[in-house]
């Protein structure tokens, strides 16, 4: 019996150092497990923060872009500027030139006529002896009063045109400079859109990077709960297995020490009735 009692109780032993064992190692699987996570935890940190110093550094590249793109349109806002003054100077001159060439021709015409008058007046003098002459003289005034006018005419036909020439070039300019201020115009719009289509690229690019950082956290989240969950299931399978084999044991134990109990109290009374037989038969 008591042989019996120590293996039964070795068996239990060895239970409970079975399950010690195995919660040990529960204990170390979920200690390795919640330093695997916090490693995962600082790694997405890690991640986070770099990705955080990635558009910081775009952030100012943008930045920088659209100061050096603020300073090219001050500088051809003043080239613009600059030759708007020249242009303006230039028409200046040429006004002040054409009016130098009127005055001029006008103080011509006057000098002629002031000249035709004073030979008009010689011609009088001389009128009666000199009529033949003065009449050839006066032929040959009013020819070159004809020629005079006709080249009077001619010189301000030529200023005329050279003038509307003047102004269809400060025209043709001006229209040159129109087109290039739009050329201009649509260049810096076209750069500036590159420039937010290149920044629009780079947020998504930042959002897709964050969503695939969290979608990665996310699964890594759901595998350890699921690593803690077998854990648990792993625990409560190891649990129930050890408390039906206590309980088995039990049984067995209390089966058989009533079968012993019984045993013994069967060969108590057989010795009692066996006795009780013998004294009958002695008297």
């Amino acid at each position: 019996m008591s042989l019996f009692k120590n293996k039964w109780f070795s068996k239990l032993t060895g239970k409970d150092k079975q399950e010690q064992a195995e919660r040990e190692q529960t204990e170390k699987d979920a200690a390795e497990l919640a330093a695997k996570e916090q490693a995962e935890r600082e790694q997405a940190e890690k991640d986070a923060a770099e990705l955080a110093a990635k558009e910081q550094a775009e952030r100012e590249q943008t930045e920088k872009d659209a100061a050096e793109l603020a300073a090219k349109e001050q500088a051809e806002r003043e080239q613009t500027e600059k030759d708007a003054a020249e242009l303006a100077a230039k028409e200046q001159a040429e006004r002040e030139q054409t009016e130098k060439d009127a005055a001029e021709l006008a103080a011509k015409e006057q000098a002629e006529r002031e000249q035709t008058e004073k030979d008009a007046a010689e011609l009088a003098a001389k009128e009666q002896a000199e009529r033949e002459q003065t009449e050839k003289d006066a032929a040959e005034l009013a020819a070159k009063e004809q020629a005079e006018r006709e080249q009077t005419e001619k010189d301000a036909a030529e200023l005329a045109a050279k003038e509307q020439a003047e102004r269809e070039q400060t025209e043709k300019d001006a229209a040159e400079l129109a087109a290039k201020e739009q050329a201009e115009r649509e260049q810096t719009e076209k750069d500036a859109a590159e420039l937010a289509a290149k920044e629009q690229a780079e947020r998504e690019q930042a959002e897709k990077d964050a969503a695939e950082l969290a979608a990665k956290e996310q699964a890594e989240r759901e595998q350890t709960e699921k690593d803690a969950a077998e854990l648990a299931a792993k625990e409560q399978a190891e649990k129930d297995a050890s408390q039906e084999a206590v309980k088995e044991e039990a049984e067995d134990y209390v089966f058989k020490s009533w079968f012993a109990r019984l045993g013994a109290g069967l060969s108590k009374t057989s010795s009692i009735i066996g006795s009780g037989i013998a004294k009958a038969l002695t008297s």
